[in-house]
């Protein structure tokens, strides 16, 4: 699925090269090319981060159509149609609407700024209401509560940071490409690049200061800048034809930096050397006597720290994000409330105690009142009565 999210992220920046900048052809496939090998490991092994940069470019090209065909009524609903399906593929996928609202404003678009945020916000109300009675308060709270993490200037400069190492050349030359296109008001598409450039920017700034944020929030801006970095190439510093091999050099390097994150980040999970298939089927068999043993069953709630547990007790396990949520401000007291009657095992390795204490503390459970028994590989606390 992922996959096939980013190759349509690359056809769709295609698009945008060619139909709404007029870029070369051969250029155009450059920036899908170069866009797509540059993306994190959330951008390809991450369902609703895949989904909301498709989507995010897709309005990006929607409303380039927009503007070419003087904001007609059908392009604005198409428009607003699209703004409820980036919330819905992911919440800070909304975010999108401002930039396009400002640009609108920026052009004295007051009615199609108007009549917009009303089709949208009716659209938005409609969806909400009709996903609400389907999927009742827990849709609410996972939809506008969820992990309300909690915010630290130190994360947001660890965040750049990192990203900056990753991809200063694109942050520099976006950013001055983006200002410059800013003040360009006679050409409403440059204009508009500049302006939704500038504000991922600030926007990633923004939400990487929550606790557990990473580099993925710059990777609309990193695109962004990759298409601003090609149109200016392109009309300023070379020749059209000429240009083909600086591209070709940008790709080049671009897959460098693909193959680094793939092995890097990606390979060390997909390991399937002879030692890490004996570690899964010991595991897996340690899961089915487990299992067998403390008689779970399907309603049973099971809290383990171990990767390959989660997924084994995928229907039992609770607390999958464990590692974040002592840092969110909601509190989860009905969530707690609720599981802590329904935990019947607690699986972890020697190596784990200090999680699983404070997973216990989370629920209130007092590990003194259980017994402890052991596998070859794992300790389990047999919570039932």
């Amino acid at each position: 699925y992922e996959l096939g999210c980013n190759v349509l992220l690359g056809l769709i920046l295609y698009r945008i090269a060619t139909k709404l900048l007029c870029l070369n052809k051969t250029n155009a496939i450059l920036v899908g090319l170069t866009a797509i090998s540059i993306l994190t490991t959330t951008a390809f092994t991450i369902r609703p981060d895949a989904t909301a940069l498709l989507f995010i470019f897709l309005t990006v090209y929607f409303y380039g159509k927009t503007i070419e065909n003087d904001f007609q009524i059908k392009w604005l609903l198409l428009l607003s149609i699209f703004f409820i399906v980036n919330f819905f593929s992911k919440q800070d996928g909304i975010f999108i609407a401002i930039p396009i609202g400002i640009h609108m404003l920026l052009h004295k678009k007051w009615n199609v700024f108007f009549m917009t945020v009303s089709i949208s916000l009716f659209l938005l109300l409609s969806a909400f209401f009709i996903i609400y009675i389907i999927g009742g308060d827990y849709f609410f709270i996972n939809t506008i509560l969820g992990l309300k993490n909690t915010t630290s200037v130190h994360q947001m400069i660890s965040v750049f940071d990192r990203a900056f190492s990753f991809y200063g050349f694109f942050i520099c030359i976006g950013l001055i490409l983006s200002l410059k296109y800013c003040f360009q008001f006679k050409d409403k598409k440059h204009h508009f690049l500049g302006i939704i450039s500038i504000f991922y920017f600030l926007l990633a700034l923004a939400i990487s200061s929550k606790i557990g944020s990473w580099i993925n929030y710059y990777t609309p801006f990193v695109i962004l800048s990759t298409i601003l970095i090609m149109v200016y190439f392109e009309d300023k510093l070379f020749n059209k034809n000429k240009f083909h091999l600086v591209g070709y050099c940008f790709m080049f390097f671009s897959f460098i930096f693909f193959f680094r994150q793939l092995y890097n980040y990606t390979y060390p999970f997909i390991d399937v050397s002879d030692a890490n298939k004996k570690l899964y089927a010991s595991n897996y068999e340690e899961y089915k006597r487990i299992k067998k043993t403390y008689n779970i069953k399907k309603n049973d709630k099971v809290i383990t720290t171990d990767y390959l547990m989660r997924n084994f007790f995928a229907s039992n396990s609770v607390m999958v994000n464990m590692e974040y949520y002592n840092q969110a401000s909601y509190t989860y007291a009905d969530f707690k409330a609720a599981k802590n009657k329904l935990i019947t095992c607690i699986i972890f390795k020697k190596s784990e105690k200090s999680t699983i204490h404070f997973l216990s503390n989370y629920f209130h459970i007092n590990l003194n009142n259980y017994e402890l028994s052991s596998t070859k590989s794992f300790s389990i606390l047999s919570l039932k009565p």
